[in-house]
C-alpha cells in the first residue's frame, strides 16, 4: 500500500506532466504558423502581398497613380524573366486630376515618358526558385496578371548596366487605391501568382514541386495565388 508520501510524489509528477504537456501546446501553436511561412513560396507570396498593398496606400497617401511592373519574358537576361518587379509612382501634378483618362498608358506609343515615374520599389528578385505563375499553371485560373495584355513602358537596366525601358505588364491603383489596370473587363487578368520552379536554358519552365490535382488527379506545379477586389484595390491571399 502507497504511503501519503509516495502519493504526494505522484500527485507531483502528474502535475509535471499536464504542465509540460501545456507547454509544449502552447509552443507548437507559436511556432506552428511559422513554420507554414517559412517556406520560400510562401515568403514569396507575403512579400508580393505586402508590396501591393503598400502601393496602394502610397496611390491614396500621395493622389497619384502607382504601378507594380511585373517582368516577363521580354527581358534579353533571361536570369530575370518572371523572377522580378518593381514599384513605381507616377509624379503628381495637380494640374491633372485623373491621369488615365488623359493619357492611355498601356500603349506604348502614346504612354507618358517613364521620366514621369519616380522609383518607390527598385526591379525586386523574387526567392531563388520562385516564378510569377502563368494561369494555365494554376488551379481554376485561366490567365494571371504577367499575362495581361495591358503594357506600358518602364525604367528597367540592362545586362550591361544601361538604362533602358521595357514594356511590360502592371497592376495599377489610382489615386482612389482602387484597381485600374488591369481593366475592369480584364476579369480573368485579376489574380498574381507564383509557383515553384525555374526557366532552363532553352527558356522552357521546369517545376521543382507538384502535386496531384484535386480535380483530374494529374501532377500540377505547387502555387499561391493573390486576389484583387476591382473596386476597392485590396488584395486577398486565396487558398491554393
Amino acid at each position: 500500500m502507497p504511503t501519503s508520501n509516495q502519493r504526494a510524489s505522484s500527485g507531483l509528477t502528474l502535475i509535471e506532466l499536464i504542465v509540460v504537456l501545456a507547454v509544449i501546446a502552447t509552443f507548437a501553436a507559436l511556432v506552428a504558423p511559422a513554420i507554414s511561412t517559412s517556406s520560400p513560396r510562401r515568403a514569396a507570396i507575403l512579400e508580393l502581398q505586402s508590396a501591393l498593398e503598400a502601393a496602394r496606400s502610397s496611390a491614396l497617401a500621395n493622389q497619384t497613380e502607382v504601378y507594380v511592373a511585373l517582368m516577363d519574358a521580354t527581358s534579353a537576361d533571361a536570369s530575370k524573366h518572371y523572377r522580378q518587379y518593381g514599384v513605381f509612382a507616377r509624379k503628381r501634378d495637380p494640374s491633372r486630376r485623373y491621369f488615365a483618362n488623359q493619357v492611355d498608358p498601356t500603349i506604348a506609343t502614346y504612354a507618358f515618358p517613364t521620366s514621369e515615374f519616380d522609383t518607390i520599389q527598385v526591379w525586386t528578385d523574387l526567392p531563388e526558385g520562385i516564378l510569377l505563375a502563368l494561369g494555365s499553371e494554376v488551379e481554376g485560373l485561366v490567365n494571371t496578371a504577367v499575362e495581361c495584355p495591358s503594357r506600358r513602358p518602364f525604367p528597367t537596366v540592362s545586362a550591361t548596366g544601361a538604362p533602358t525601358d521595357l514594356v511590360l505588364p502592371f497592376i495599377m491603383f489610382n489615386e482612389e487605391g482602387r484597381l485600374q489596370f488591369p481593366q475592369f473587363y480584364e476579369t480573368d487578368f485579376h489574380y498574381l501568382a507564383i509557383v515553384e520552379g525555374i526557366i532552363a536554358p532553352d527558356g522552357s519552365r521546369v517545376f521543382t514541386r507538384t502535386i496531384p490535382s484535386p480535380s483530374s488527379g494529374a501532377d500540377i506545379p505547387v502555387t499561391e495565388v493573390l486576389g484583387f477586389n476591382l473596386y476597392s484595390g485590396r488584395i486577398r491571399l486565396l487558398s491554393q
